[in-house]
């Protein structure tokens, strides 16, 4: 079996169960877990304005696309651009164009590719000249306790960083990506939902489930 298709055989599982995280209440956790001892998904997978199918083929397309000698992958991240045709348009490949990232448990500089349609034959380049802050470790405390806690989103977005109970997070499962808190500085709040996934709570009323990340992690400098 490619390794592609044995790095994404557990996505589907992964992306489900971490939806149905945010769709209701769920019991507390007892407190905050220990970053070191929380279980790592065998990948993390986001999808920023694109449906769970496209984005399922999309990761497939791209991890074939990684030197073979890089991967695992612990964390795949597939975002669609905003729509130039006309607002709340199709979330999909065929009327967006987009970008991929890619974090590898080998602790190197993330891979990241652009995106662009037909969805069914996807066009998938590496992107050159990508600026990285090099490994970082998580600079928050221990939250101690579940939450909801005030939160306050960097000026780049939910996608670029977010710091909470001493560990990095990331999107997971399905996201609109076209809110303000995924690339916009906000103040909405954080609750931890399970001891690897939390959920944004932005002023609006959206919600965006992380994913917790393990260990130290490549920001994309922006500005």
């Amino acid at each position: 079996m490619p390794a592609s298709r044995r790095v994404l055989a557990g996505l589907l599982l992964l992306v489900v169960t971490a939806a149905g995280c945010s769709t209701g209440p769920t019991e507390a956790p007892s407190g905050s877990p220990a970053p070191a001892t929380a279980p790592a998904p065998e990948l993390i997978l986001g999808c920023a304005s694109i449906t769970a199918d496209e984005c399922r083929f999309v990761a497939e397309a791209v991890l074939a696309k990684v030197p073979p000698e890089r991967l695992p992958a612990v964390s795949l991240q597939v975002t669609l651009y905003g729509c130039a045709v006309a607002p709340n348009c199709a979330r999909s490949l065929l009327v967006r164009e987009g970008e991929s990232i890619v974090d590898f448990r080998d602790g190197g500089e993330p891979l990241m590719f652009t995106l662009a349609g037909p969805p069914d034959s996807p066009s998938i380049v590496e992107a050159a000249d990508i600026g990285w802050s090099g490994q970082l470790l998580p600079q928050s405390p221990p939250a101690g306790g579940p939450g909801p806690f005030p939160f306050e989103v960097g000026h780049c977005g939910l996608w670029n960083s977010v710091d909470f109970d001493a560990s990095w997070w990331v999107p997971v499962g399905e996201v609109d990506g076209d809110i303000p808190a995924m690339i916009n500085a906000e103040q909405g709040q954080i609750r931890l939902l399970t001891p690897t996934t939390a959920e944004y709570l932005g002023p609006d009323g959206s919600r965006v489930t992380l994913a917790r990340f393990p260990g130290a992690k490549h920001l994309r400098l922006c500005s």
